[in-house]
């Protein structure tokens, strides 16, 4: 027998806690625990719907879906066109615990749409092979689906082996000469120091130099910034509070040059966003650094899934680190029925056809690279 639950308030979700982290560790990618749940729920102005199944009295399927106030950016080469308000709803972590079929599915997506009437849900990049695919796909019937991306994605994930010589071992030749000699090449030319971040205590150092570096890549332009600011400061203090942060900071001649940071939670650390100073990109410090990570989990955790996130293609960093791939695909439901959400698909799909006739245009050779220099913009150095 089969029953559904719905949970709306703080007071309801302690009831699902030890089922929540015990159907997260069933997960292969990185998935937020229960604490990081109830973390992102209470930090803003957030509605959710928490779904429960339970089958034969167990637990075996939970799924939150979200709406708070939100944008809808229209970019061209990472930068920001302009933006729209609307109304979107959110699936947590871009997944679904446990066991589900599309039935169930529909019958989640049906309440979140009546009880938040949405212009969008959005569902973060879904593996194209998952039953969950498969379960926003059926419902073309009811919802406009349409993919906000322009392209498929791929999501890399590294399966840690038992050391970090047998991890070398599992990358290409090429790619495994060309590390080893990026890693001694500056190991030579530069004083460095690689500091660890893991404790409370570390942490507004960590911030401070974080964003000192943050500022001076184009990643702080789009959006993807380190803040040295209080609410980052309270998130890394609790993850690091859990044990559950790991983050790294690279000095080059007692200044600081490149940072990384994530999530261990389990055995799966999420890749976070990294930067590095780019008047040393020349060096590398970014692709060492990730070395030294990669290295610092397989020698002094217990983490076995190395998840890069987002965002992956077959020809950037994550696919010369990454062993595993998953084909992703970015989905979003909209109401046909609305004037504003068919506005918004409007302007959506009409920037993706001028975005594919250019691609077409500029090909994939030098210009393309040079394009993307030139939108790129860098930080200033003070």
């Amino acid at each position: 027998m089969t029953a559904i639950t719905m949970l709306r308030s703080f007071d309801e979700l302690e009831t699902i806690k030890d089922d929540w982290d015990r159907l997260q560790r069933l997960e292969s990618r990185y998935f937020p625990d229960f604490c990081g749940l109830a973390n992102h729920l209470s930090a803003g102005a957030t509605q959710f719907r928490v779904f429960s199944v339970k089958t034969d009295n167990v637990v075996t399927c939970l799924a939150c879906f979200t709406q708070e106030p939100s944008r809808k950016s229209f970019t061209v080469g990472e930068r920001r066109l302009f933006s729209l308000p609307v109304r979107e709803a959110r699936l947590f972590g871009s997944g679904v615990l446990g066991a589900f079929d599309a039935a169930l599915f529909a019958k989640f997506v049906e309440i979140a749409r009546r009880d938040f009437s949405f212009h969008l849900m959005t569902f973060g990049e879904v593996s194209i092979d998952h039953e969950l695919h498969r379960a926003i796909e059926e419902l073309r019937g009811q919802f406009l689906v349409t993919r906000p991306a322009r392209k498929d994605a791929v999501r890399w994930l590294i399966k840690l082996p038992p050391t970090f010589d047998e991890y070398l071992l599992s990358l290409s030749s090429k790619s495994r000469q060309n590390l080893k000699r990026e890693i001694r090449k500056f190991e030579t030319e530069f004083k460095q120091e690689l500091r660890l971040v893991t404790r409370p205590d570390q942490v507004d150092e960590f911030l401070r130099d974080g964003e000192f570096v943050s500022r001076l890549t184009y990643q702080w332009n789009v959006g993807q910034r380190l803040s040295n600011d209080e609410p980052t400061r309270r998130r890394y203090i609790a993850r690091a509070k859990r044990g559950q942060l790991r983050a790294h900071m690279l000095y080059v001649d007692g200044r600081p040059c490149a940072f990384s940071r994530g999530e261990l939670v389990g055995s799966v650390f999420q890749y976070e966003t990294p930067g590095y100073d780019p008047q040393h990109a020349k060096a590398s410090p970014g692709t060492v650094l990730l070395a030294w990570v990669i290295k610092d989990l397989i020698e002094n955790t217990d983490c076995e899934t190395f998840d890069f996130g987002s965002g992956g293609d077959e020809v950037g960093y994550k696919s010369r680190f990454g062993n595993v791939s998953i084909p992703s695909r970015e989905l979003q439901l909209s109401n046909r029925f609305n004037p504003y959400a068919l506005f918004i698909i409007l302007l959506q799909e009409s920037l993706t056809v001028l975005k594919n006739i250019t691609s077409r245009i500029v090909g994939e050779g030098q210009l393309r690279l040079r394009l993307r220099k030139a939108f790129r913009k860098y930080g200033a150095r003070s």
